[in-house]
């Protein structure tokens, strides 16, 4: 009899569920634990050194998260369920992704003595990644969570003034906007010496193939993005990358590479003209009802001199931007 009870209570608790692996929540928990304490840790590190990544905005209360005006140009009152399923959770990967991309920079920027102090950024994010990407999913994104603040200071924004120093801005950039007229309506050529900056490769796609690569990725692609493939960017920066001609007056006109070089134990900024370096990153921007890949070119360039004393522009650092 007593045989047969515990008999029957196996079967009733195998029915029941509570015999077997478990795939809940609980599954993995210490894993998981430990990447969040990792997780905190590191920032906790970041915050300490001040070495806090400005390209992206983090998102509140998703530590693992940022994001950019872009991205945060998907958002509504409730963006979740604006969104489909499989969207959203492209959308939110993104946001992760930012963010890892994010840490791992603000990893590489810590102290040799902070970082040893951390595990190896690699090891977590190889160990972690996935786990705290699902465990993000738990919750939905508020949409104010993601909103992008803007750089005005509320103090000088209520007494009124960014309306006073506008019109001094305006002024000198209406000045400015005049000369550049004035010089391209008067350009006959530069005189020499000048360089000339171009691409080392020959372009080896046709525009044909490039609108079919940015076609077809816009169809597969979730959010209706045109992403291509890192060789199909690097073709197409080959493409379309600009040659430019610049007059040689000083080495103030000369683009290099930019590095840091540490001087007495102090790193700081150097543009080494020995060497010089095309930068390109791709963007998107909205224009009307489409999403549109963004090719983006930078020189950078050791210093702009200041014809004038009082020239705001002028400064050690000047770079070049063609978009």
């Amino acid at each position: 009899m007593l045989r047969s009870t515990c008999l029957l209570l196996i079967i009733l608790a195998g029915s029941l569920g509570l015999f077997g692996c478990s795939t809940g929540p609980g599954a993995g928990a210490p894993a998981l634990l430990q990447c969040l304490q990792q997780l905190e840790q590191l920032q906790e590190a970041v915050q300490r050194y001040g070495v806090q990544d400005a390209q992206y905005q983090p998102v509140a209360g998703f530590p693992t998260y940022r994001t950019t005006r872009f991205w945060s140009s998907f958002q509504g009152q409730d963006l979740d369920q604006q969104l489909d399923q499989q969207q959203a959770h492209w959308w939110r990967r993104q946001l992760h992704s930012l963010g890892m991309d994010s840490l791992a920079l603000e990893w590489s920027n810590l102290p040799p003595s902070a970082q040893r102090a951390l595990p190896d950024f690699r090891h977590f994010q190889q160990q972690c990644d996935g786990q705290l990407f699902q465990h993000s999913l738990q919750r939905p994104i508020p949409a104010d969570a993601i909103d992008v603040a803007d750089s005005y200071n509320d103090l000088q924004r209520f007494f009124g003034l960014y309306a006073l120093i506008k019109y001094a801005a305006a002024a000198s950039i209406a000045e400015y906007q005049e000369e550049m007229r004035e010089r391209i309506n008067a350009f006959n050529g530069l005189p020499p010496p000048t360089r000339v900056y171009g691409p080392g490769q020959k372009p080896v796609t046709t525009g044909q193939e490039i609108s079919q690569w940015i076609r077809q990725s816009m169809e597969n692609h979730p959010l209706a993005l045109p992403e291509l493939t890192a060789d199909q960017l690097q073709a197409l920066f080959i493409h379309h990358a600009p040659q430019l001609e610049i007059a040689y007056t000083s080495a103030a006109d000369i683009p290099g590479t930019a590095q840091w070089r540490n001087r007495n134990g102090q790193l700081t900024r150097h543009i080494n003209t020995q060497q010089t370096t095309l930068y390109t990153y791709p963007s998107y921007i909205r224009f009307q009802q489409n999403i549109l890949l963004q090719l983006n070119y930078t020189l950078w360039f050791s210093e702009r001199p200041k014809p004038t004393a009082d020239d705001w522009y002028g400064g050690k650092l000047d770079g070049l931007v063609w978009r």
